[in-house]
């Protein structure tokens, strides 16, 4: 091995470990700052309630507030563990810590493994720690960001392991994500298959074959409550949820895509070794796109390594003048810090935001009762323990109750919507400012908003900066 192929040594990978934390801290310390030390976006809070949950009940596979079943989910036991360790909120900040860290030494070990560089290694891991795949994972909590580094650590043992022992702990490792999420059921048995043919292995096959029936049934067993196959772009298409610099959750940022396809370029010209695997492999890959925001998440550790190898060609490519060479790099280095300054930025400003918590606080204060606010709203209101009338699961299964929620929010009868509200048992209107803004109504006084004035049927208990709590005297104390 050449002196410049040489693997990381352990002055490098301490400085890359001190970036990483380094890089967590940028979105966590704006969190605090701006929302009191919140994790981002509504799903983390589904998450937090049922680790609360199994912290106080033990683990069981029912949502105690909404009173339906819900898979046992291993992330939501490792963060009850964290919790129970380090309570609230160090117990929140420490799970994701944790998954970051993880993640960062799983591309540790992938760069390690691979014939690359020293610079390129280097290069790849501190873009994965500046991409918004990464600082995603240092925001908020979802069950799929525990599958990010041990997916990548079973990708590194199927690649460098050729022995029995190593092929059944990565399918041990890619079988205990299956359990994560309805994506991860489906990106293991992928990665089981392929590995099974790239490698022409009858155990990883043997392995695949006995591991479908389980995560199947288990999946069953839920299917009143969850659609295995209910698209997590659901909000938005594809194409706005690919790009970062687009305002996607997650995405890819523009730059790395453009020094990806370099890289590409440039490994394409060396020599692509072939495999008549590859191509349905890659084939295959691209359906997972219907998982948008997932596919990002898990895709952008190899779109890393890949755009390090694109620098490294752009820098050794031959060049008219040095000094145009030095601007490119320059700029697309500047697009590269841009993006990620521009996500974190994003990212602390997500919601819960200061309003949304005030409210809920005032929410959680009040006699328990059945609230009704925009599906989005729902893992919100659940951390409070009062249960939603729709949320970002249940209106993808029960249609009916979608509806009756869209004629409440859009009528303008008021015996009508008396008779709605009395009839679902719903106590309590939490109205947001993106419900006014087009996320339910298009201008004031419109469908709900005309009837709030009916003193004798809604009754404000809280206003400030848009967020409003309505008790609704229609319906009965209790669901």
């Amino acid at each position: 091995m050449t002196a410049e192929n040489a693997p990381l040594n352990g002055k490098q990978l301490l400085l890359l470990l001190g970036f990483a934390a380094l890089m967590w801290l940028l979105p966590v310390s704006g969190r605090f700052f701006s929302a009191g030390g919140t994790p981002v976006d509504a799903d983390s809070y589904f998450a937090l309630r049922m680790a609360k949950q199994h912290l106080a009940i033990g683990p069981t596979g029912w949502d105690v507030v909404q009173q339906r079943p819900v898979p046992l989910n291993p992330y939501h036991l490792f963060l009850a563990a964290m919790l129970r360790a380090f309570g609230e909120p160090a117990g929140i900040w420490m799970a994701t810590l944790t998954v970051s860290l993880l993640s960062v030494g799983a591309v540790m070990l992938m760069v390690q493994g691979i014939s690359l560089r020293t610079e390129v290694r280097a290069l790849a891991v501190v873009l994965w720690c500046a991409s918004p795949a990464y600082l995603r994972l240092a925001a908020s909590l979802e069950p799929a960001h525990l599958g990010v580094p041990v997916v990548l650590l079973a990708l590194v043992l199927l690649y460098r392991s050729r022995s029995s022992a190593g092929q059944l702990a990565a399918a041990a490792l890619i079988f205990l994500t299956m359990f994560l999420s309805p994506f991860n059921f489906l990106l293991g048995m992928a990665i089981l298959a392929g590995a099974a043919l790239l490698l022409s292995s009858p155990l990883l096959l043997l392995l695949l074959l006995l591991a479908i029936p389980v995560p199947v049934m288990w999946y069953q067993q839920i299917a009143g409550s969850y659609s295995l196959l209910q698209p997590l772009s659901a909000a938005r298409p594809v194409t706005g949820e690919l790009l970062t610099d687009l305002g996607a959750t997650v995405g890819f940022g523009i730059f790395t895509l453009f020094l990806a396809a370099a890289g590409l370029l440039a490994t394409w010209k060396r020599g692509l070794p072939y495999n008549p695997v590859h191509l349905p492999m890659l084939l295959v890959s691209l359906l997972f796109m219907f998982f948008i925001r997932r596919f990002t998440l898990y895709f952008t550790a190899p779109l890393c390594i890949i755009a390090a190898m694109g620098i490294l060609a752009l820098w050794l490519m031959r060049w008219e003048l040095g000094a145009v060479r030095n601007i490119s790099l320059l700029i697309i280095t500047c697009g590269l810090l841009f993006t990620t300054l521009s996500y974190a930025t994003r990212n602390v400003r997500s919601d819960p935001l200061p309003g949304d918590l005030s409210a809920l606080e005032t929410l959680a204060e009040l006699p328990g009762g059945l609230v009704l606010s925009a599906p989005e709203n729902g893992f919100l209101i659940e951390h409070t323990a009062r249960p939603a009338y729709v949320d970002g699961m249940l209106m993808h299964q029960d249609e009916q109750r979608a509806l009756t929620a869209d004629a409440i929010f859009q009528g303008r009868n008021l015996l009508q919507t008396r008779e709605l509200l009395a009839q679902e048992g719903i106590r309590y209107l939490y109205i947001d400012p993106g419900m006014r803004r087009g996320g339910v109504w298009q201008r004031e006084g419109q469908g709900l908003l005309f009837l709030l004035q009916d003193a004798d049927t809604f009754q404000n208990v809280f206003s400030e900066n848009g967020h409003e709590i309505w008790v609704v005297n229609a319906a009965p104390a209790t669901r």
